[in-house]
């Protein structure tokens, strides 16, 4: 399943989906944006929140944004006025420079476009089981000093996304926008194949993560066949060259896929997990 921003519009359920770069980089920007406008206490609530859906570090868990689900406290339409308040600021492409990789422009301004439309339709009223949801303190962690939005406790979103796709170079991001993009298995399975022998060229830890993220996110869309056998080769590369040394909230990406590959099990796949929430030195991902 694509990720997604979903509402309600007249009682149905509607949703907007994207790929998951694409969903990463509008979180990032839209956690900036209402991090900027805040000024009272619900609104640094929902800067917080928001920062907290990062998809380069917790996957799957966060790849959804329902606007019905957004903590606020006081009138639901001041909610809406602030979200819209916060869309419209992002006109004029100054988030571009957020990202080292230029983002897909066009694509992320139709995004934006989508949500702005979005806000004016749905029911901003919370649903039974959210009136009581106490919203996320703005400043349990701290906020970034480069970016200033809150922080979670892996990080600034914005400075996760940076490095797990800003830390590949510009012939990396064209193959892996074919990896994630192109509906032709041959072409996935080659661009797949030149990602796994750039892990074994690339000495950077972070980059590394990056590849083996890359490849994660087609294996979870297509998990038989070569795209696999790929994922586990850059997998390997991954825990041969860095080792102890892999970052635990690079790890946390992976681990969610690792189950559905040769030779692992859904149990090794939540020791990695867990490992994360106890905040252990991470262990080797394993002899793929």
């Amino acid at each position: 399943m694509a990720a997604s921003i979903t509402w309600s519009e007249g009682g149905a359920p509607q949703a907007i989906e994207a790929g998951e770069v694409l969903i990463a980089q509008l979180f990032a920007v839209l956690a900036v944006a209402a991090t900027r406008r805040a000024r009272t206490k619900p609104q640094r609530a929902v800067a917080a929140w928001l920062a907290w859906h990062d998809v380069c570090v917790y996957g799957r868990d966060v790849e959804r944004i329902a606007l019905d689900e957004i903590p606020w406290d006081g009138d639901p339409e001041e909610k809406r006025a602030f979200l819209i308040g916060v869309v419209d600021s992002l006109e004029g492409r100054a988030w571009v420079g957020l990202f080292p990789v230029r983002p897909k422009v066009e694509k992320l301004e139709e995004l934006i476009r989508r949500l702005r439309s979005a806000l004016d339709v749905h029911d901003p009223a919370p649903s039974v089981e959210n009136q009581d949801e106490v919203a996320p303190p703005a400043r349990l962690y701290g906020r970034c000093l480069l970016h200033v939005v809150p922080l979670h406790r892996y990080g600034c979103i914005v400075c996760n996304h940076d490095e797990l796709y800003g830390a590949l170079s510009t012939p990396q991001c064209v193959l892996a926008g074919k990896l994630l993009s192109a509906t032709d298995p041959t072409e996935r399975s080659e661009a797949a194949r030149l990602l796994a022998a750039e892990a074994t060229r690339e000495p950077s830890r972070i980059t590394l993560c990056a590849l083996a993220h890359v490849h994660s996110l087609a294996v979870e869309r297509e998990p038989p066949g070569l795209l696999r056998t790929y994922m586990l080769s850059t997998v390997g590369v991954c825990a041969r060259q860095a080792g102890d040394a892999l970052d635990l909230r690079h790890v946390a990406p992976l681990a969610g896929v690792l189950s559905v590959l040769d030779g692992w099990d859904a149990a090794q796949a939540h020791s990695i997990l867990d490992a994360v929430e106890r905040e252990e030195p991470a262990a080797t991902l394993g002899d793929a």
